[in-house]
């Protein structure tokens, strides 16, 4: 009787927490800059630690042609569950046109938010 009890209450204690996490809402990114090839990133909705799965990737361009991609992590302000301001780079601009967007991985060519400079 003890064990169903406490997998019954285990089980329940994990629903509440994965419904409260969901109910965040859809996640959701902004990027701006570049400001000494950094990009400033910030976070809202989705679960706990989506923030932590977040990737900045720069792509560069020279006559329409990629010369240069780079993918790099984000780094966090403040290393919580639910993180909201973050920062990627430095990046090198190399190219005439470059963009920068914010992925969550391993989804790498579906941006959630872009500039282009």
């Amino acid at each position: 009787m003890r064990r169903i009890l406490t997998a019954t209450l285990s089980a329940a204690l994990l629903l509440g927490i994965a419904g409260s996490a969901s109910a965040a809402g859809k996640l959701t990114t902004t990027i701006s800059g570049p400001v000494a090839g950094s990009f400033a990133i910030t976070v809202s909705g989705g679960k706990a630690n989506d923030a932590y799965s977040i990737w900045v990737a720069q792509k560069c361009y020279a006559s329409g042609v990629v010369v240069s991609a780079v993918y790099l992590p984000v780094v966090w302000d403040q290393q919580t569950t639910f993180p909201s301001t973050g920062s990627a780079g430095p990046f090198a601009a190399n190219g005439t046109t470059c963009t920068a967007y914010t992925w969550k991985y391993p989804a790498s060519q579906t941006p959630l938010a872009s500039v282009t400079f």
